[in-house]
């Protein structure tokens, strides 16, 4: 992950790193946590300059992110969500869709006006301003936090799941046709497969969906079904595993376990035998 500065040319003095205004303003602690569906991103804004913090404060400024990624040209603005108060700002998260992206995102943080802001003027303004006002329409720039970018987990990549890193496929050379799913570990869920496969599994990943229809799909499903059934019979107690807690958590948000473990795998993974087939005839008619 990096940052950067990021100034624009405005005709309005802008709290940033330039001595516009005589205050801080900042964009700090950046968290990237890729899931089954979404990256969640979080960060925090500070500052100590009154203006801007009464502005946010009264609902007439806002935060605003905006993305972009370079493989896919997806791009989105967004107003990210308050997730905890600061003792100098705020901390917030947002969230972008996995399908949307692959491999660099940049993002950048600003504070916009949300409503017309006439006879403006920053309390800190620098001098050489004078007792200049100026009046600010909605979505001018107030503030600039400058930009970062991080990697994109590639969606649902099976040599490392986003469903809390909870499977682990490995070469097994005593296999020789098939896969075989143990529960032994701790930490994860171990998918065996024989050596061309594994290898073969790597080379499948510009086409994720392949991956997932093949080993993710019937993987989780032995899965869902192994904690069904220690549920039922109270055979073993898996809330110390890391991988049961990861998969448990998703199943409960999507309705919990009753049903068919299919079904619920399926569910997880956002039916990946559907976008496969949906992707293939897509290709076949363009082929025509």
């Amino acid at each position: 992950m990096s940052t950067s500065g990021l100034r624009g040319s405005y005709p309005h003095p802008v709290l940033d790193d330039s001595d516009d205004v005589d205050s801080h303003f900042a964009v700090s602690n950046v968290g990237v946590s890729p899931s089954s569906e979404d990256i969640g991103l979080t960060f925090d804004v500070r500052t100590d300059d009154p203006t801007l913090t009464r502005l946010l404060a009264e609902h007439k400024a806002r935060v605003s992110l905006r993305w972009h990624c370079s493989a896919t040209l997806a791009t989105a603005e967004v107003e990210p969500d308050v997730r905890r108060v600061l003792a100098d700002g705020h901390q917030f998260e947002s969230w972008i869709d996995q399908r949307q992206v692959r491999g660099p995102i940049s993002a950048d943080i600003c504070v916009l006006a949300i409503e017309p802001l006439k006879n403006f003027r920053w309390e800190r303004q620098h001098r050489d301003y004078g007792d200049a006002v100026f009046d600010l329409r909605v979505g001018d720039v107030l503030a600039e936090g400058g930009s970062f970018t991080f990697e994109a987990d590639k969606l649902y990549d099976p040599m490392n799941p986003p469903i809390g890193s909870c499977f682990k496929f490995v070469e097994d050379l005593d296999l020789h046709r098939g896969i075989k799913v143990t529960f032994e570990d701790d930490n994860v869920i171990l998918v065996r497969l024989p050596k061309e496969p594994h290898r073969n599994l790597g080379l499948l990943a510009p086409r994720p969906e392949l991956q997932i229809s093949t080993v993710v799909l019937p993987a989780l499903i032995q899965a869902v079904s192994y904690i069904q059934k220690t549920r039922d019979d109270k055979s073993e107690d898996l809330s110390d595993r890391v991988w049961y807690k990861a998969i448990s958590d998703r199943v409960e948000r999507l309705g919990g376990f009753e049903g068919q473990a299919i079904e619920i795998a399926q569910k997880i993974l956002d039916y990946p035998v559907d976008r496969i087939l949906s992707l293939e005839a897509d290709a076949e008619e363009g082929d025509e």
